[in-house]
């Protein structure tokens, strides 16, 4: 019988911003019979999944199927794009501004007509929670109903039949002001864990035929010999045969002194060579090297889920149904057992759809793993997971050598 190989792949999920569709997105992915184990990355808004079907092909476009059915404006793309994080944010923001500033005026101008004042609220409503409301139209026509556009759009409609239209736009105020700071304490734990990634090797200088070859990393054998420049990163691990210089190896080790390197001496790749001419005899692949293996490390970190955050993934799938059900038994039932009109009891229902939205509550959790793995990284302190800080929180001692 044919053994069948594992495959492992990665892809980016460009434009992910919502924990609890993360979430939901995995689930979907680990129920594909060809998937082995899939992991939802939202910090690094990727999926790394391990198949047995060597059509990958055929995997991509189930996983894309998936994602697009979940999270429509979600692209799944096979190769690294940088996303103009920067611009995106200034949108958002010139977006939130302009419906306050529409608030604003309605509140000027509802002191002379209140038709005049809601027609600016409402403006503000549209001009805010458009996506949302389209998101959740789409989302149900596919038949997923329970998610947080599902419920901003219910509650703040439901304000809009109360002829409430000054909260409706403040709900959305608040709700895009919530999800600009989300985007931003993800984007600062990504750009943190990311600087990290400066102690890659870009390139390697191998002597081949008596000349010397510039060429990826990647594609330098054992034996052969690098040459290293003065500024340049060593680019794989291996021992010195020719030359002396002092190593800045501070960017892998921490240490602020650079150390001399001379023949014999065994260096690791992602040193900066400060000073003289090395020629370096490779002892290890750019794959088992010691720069590759950290990188590893960096790009792995938030798929070692710690135990709460696996609680949260399966908690969140129980707890919007049962919102959604528990503000329509409030609507409901309430004026049975209180002596308040329908159209109260179902203001108090919106409102409760409002505080329970499940994205903050799927967020929180791994947000707080990945901005203290991410504060971590900035000084330059590498952690495995959030395994790991979830155990860093029971220490006790600490010794240093």
């Amino acid at each position: 019988m044919e053994k069948l190989i594992e495959i492992k792949n990665t892809v980016t999920l460009q434009g992910l911003d919502c924990a609890n569709c993360a979430s939901k997105i995995e689930s979907k992915i680990n129920d594909l019979p060809e998937i082995q184990g899939a992991s939802v990355d939202f910090i690094n808004a990727s999926c790394t999944y391990i198949t047995n079907d060597s059509n990958n092909d055929k995997v991509l476009d189930s996983i894309k199927k998936i994602v697009n059915e979940l999270e429509p404006d979600v692209r799944v793309i096979t190769e690294e794009v940088k996303e103009e994080e920067e611009e995106d944010f200034k949108g958002k923001k010139i977006q939130i501004l302009a419906g306050v500033v529409l608030i604003i005026i309605g509140f000027i101008v509802r002191s002379y007509s209140d038709l005049f004042g809601s027609i600016f609220f409402v403006a503000s409503y549209l001009l805010l929670g458009y996506e949302v409301i389209v998101k959740a139209v789409k989302n149900l026509l596919k038949g997923n109903l329970f998610d947080e556009n599902f419920l901003m759009a219910i509650a703040t409609i439901v304000a809009i039949f109360l002829q409430e239209y000054l909260e409706a736009a403040a709900v959305m105020v608040f709700y895009q002001f919530g999800e600009l700071f989300q985007d931003q304490a993800v984007a600062t734990s990504r750009s943190n864990i990311a600087s990290l990634m400066d102690i890659r090797p870009d390139y390697a200088n191998v002597i081949r035929n008596n000349e010397v070859e510039t060429i990826n990393p990647e594609l330098v054998k054992i034996n052969e010999v690098v040459v290293v420049k003065p500024g340049e990163k060593i680019p794989l691990d291996g021992v010195v045969i020719e030359g002396s210089s002092m190593l800045d190896t501070s960017s892998l080790t921490g240490e602020s002194l650079a150390f001399e390197a001379e023949v014999g001496t065994n260096v690791i790749s992602g040193c900066v060579n400060l000073d003289g001419i090395l020629k370096v005899k490779v002892t290890k692949p750019y794959g088992e090297s010691t720069v590759n293996k950290i990188l590893e490390l960096v790009e792995n970190t938030s798929s070692r889920k710690a135990n709460a955050e696996k609680f949260i993934t399966k908690f969140s799938k129980v707890y919007t149904p049962v919102v959604v059900i528990s503000a329509a038994l409030l609507a409901l039932l309430l004026p049975l057992f209180i002596n308040i009109p329908y159209s109260e009891s179902i203001r108090r229902a919106a409102t409760f759809l409002i505080i329970s939205c499940p994205c903050a509550l799927v967020l929180s959790i791994p947000l707080g793993f990945y901005a203290g793995i991410g504060s971590l990284s900035k000084i330059g302190i590498l952690v495995k997971g959030s395994t790991i800080v979830e155990s860093l929180s029971k220490v006790k001692r600490v010794v240093l050598d």
